[in-house]
């Protein structure tokens, strides 16, 4: 899709929705200026609802599986902390629903080179819970639940001493949209999430799932 792009001159872009909301920028801008020094640990947990019966994402020929479907989010969140360096698989454990089903529960550890670890933990058994806290050298940023999926609620981003800033509900969806089309229409400034970062996630959930993994059925 990339090299298409390119040859035919056209914008692609990832609609990776919660990348447009104010909270996520925030979040990427105070890590990109070193705003707690050089991170040195994440924690990440994303655990959503159970799917249904039938539900695709039971499947994993299909796709399905927690960690293609909620650690997403978790793993994007993570290496932004990492400041986009790819990082390496130490550690993957996962649960299935039952033989040959995707993923119920995946864990891993990951590391980055000169931005030490990030303990991720996704899941889709019916506990619902988002977390997010990155710490560096000079402080930590925590995403107060719903760390990823905020939108329809306020939400917070508090920093080490006190820190606080707090976001009204949006609607991340028109905001990527609006984004997008401003860019269509020749707007160099417009908010776009850059294609190799959204090559760097697919490749580190790639190497999560072909990571050997314990795995409890």
């Amino acid at each position: 899709m990339t090299a298409t792009a390119r040859a035919a001159g056209r914008l692609l872009v990832e609609a990776a929705w919660n990348r447009w909301h104010p909270r996520t920028r925030d979040l990427e801008d105070l890590i990109a200026r070193g705003a707690i020094g050089t991170v040195h640990t994440v924690t990440a947990r994303f655990d959503g609802l159970a799917p249904a019966p039938g539900n695709y994402r039971l499947d994993a020929a299909l796709g399905g599986g927690a960690l293609y479907d909620v650690g997403y989010y978790a793993v994007s969140a993570a290496l932004t902390a990492f400041g986009w360096r790819a990082p390496t698989v130490l550690r993957a454990e996962q649960e299935r629903w039952g033989p040959g089903s995707a993923d119920s529960v995946t864990r891993f550890l990951l590391e980055s080179p000169g931005r030490g670890m990030a303990e991720v933990d996704c899941s889709l058994v019916g506990r619902t819970a988002e977390t997010f806290t990155t710490t560096g050298t000079g402080g930590s940023i925590t995403l107060t639940p719903p760390a990823f999926c905020a939108g329809s609620a306020p939400s917070t981003l508090t920093t080490t001493g006190g820190g606080r800033r707090d976001y009204p509900a949006q609607d991340p969806y028109r905001l990527m949209v609006e984004s997008v089309d401003s860019a269509v229409q020749g707007d160099t400034a417009a908010r776009l999430v850059p294609v190799a970062q959204s090559l760097l996630i697919a490749t580190t959930l790639d190497a999560v799932r072909g990571h050997p993994a314990r795995v409890d059925s």
